[in-house]
């Protein structure tokens, strides 16, 4: 390391949590690159970009890791591979196991995916998958069951945050917020309103009004695309965001939003007590 970065090197190496993957990519990036020091790396990685990917071509090690990830996975049964494809999608963050369970990376997927080195385990259960594992999961195996890992984790991921409430559900989003967000950016229609939603339940629970308005606000917009301004399910998310815009003093929309909500609720008792009308008739005849 650059003997005038020496400083920030006890900072990097904290960030890095001793993952050897981590680690070797940094020491190379920073020998590559003599005149970038960890202080400049670390704010890089902080920012969510990735600067060892500029030393990626001149690097063997990186060439090297490719290798051997592509004679595992000629290796790996089905099952793993697809587990390995499954993991890929979280975020680059740790991940609860409550969070796996429910996005359908069970227990048994994790131990085969650990004993390969594939994710680092914590001892509470959560596991981190390297930034190159993940990458290289993205992108193998064949398209079609790369689309429906994708597409699974976004499905589920989505119906566990149909649990976050605004008065407790912020202990289901908090531990695992990375992963909630970055699918919410991924997502699209149903999906995409079911986790703007719950993040935006999470967001007042916590305080965050105005994100939490807008969250709702873009939810609603897509369940009118979506479902129709007939739907049942806009109720509760025009309820739901006429709670944050009161709590934001916002009192004249707030009304109108709820009297919309209550007219959906009652045309659609009264249509579905005809539904129940016309079936027993016909059930009498």
């Amino acid at each position: 390391v650059h003997a005038r970065a020496r400083a920030h090197v006890d900072e990097l190496l904290e960030y890095l949590d001793g993952h050897a993957l981590a680690l070797e990519l940094a020491g190379v990036y920073l020998r590559e690159y003599p005149h970038d020091t960890p202080a400049q790396y670390l704010a890089l990685l902080r920012a969510g970009e990735h600067p060892d990917g500029k030393a990626a071509g001149d690097t063997r090690y990186e060439r090297s890791v490719q290798q051997a990830f592509s004679l595992l996975w000629d290796r790996l049964d089905p099952a793993t591979r697809y587990a390995w494809q499954l993991a890929s999608q979280f975020a680059p963050e740790r991940a609860s196991p409550a969070l796996a369970d429910a996005c359908g990376l069970d227990a048994d997927a994790r131990r085969a995916l650990h004993r390969y080195h594939l994710i680092d385990v914590d001892p509470d259960g959560s596991f981190r998958m390297h930034r190159l594992t993940r990458g290289f999961g993205q992108g193998a195996g064949e398209p079609d069951t790369l689309a429906r890992a994708r597409e699974s984790f976004l499905d589920r991921i989505a119906a566990r945050a149909r649990l976050i409430d605004m008065r407790s559900g912020f202990r289901v989003y908090v531990p695992d917020r990375a992963h909630f967000d970055a699918a919410a950016e991924l997502a699209q229609g149903r999906q995409k309103s079911l986790l703007l939603s719950g993040i935006a339940a999470a967001a007042r629970s916590l305080g965050d009004l105005a994100r939490a308005r807008d969250l709702f606000e873009a939810a609603l917009t897509l369940d009118i695309e979506d479902l129709g301004e007939r739907h049942a399910d806009l109720s509760i998310r025009r309820s739901d965001l006429a709670l944050v815009l009161r709590d934001l003093g916002h009192l004249p929309r707030a009304r109108d939003l709820l009297e919309l909500a209550l007219k959906s609720d009652l045309r659609n008792f009264d249509e579905r007590s005809e539904e129940r009308r016309v079936g027993k008739e016909c059930r009498s005849r």
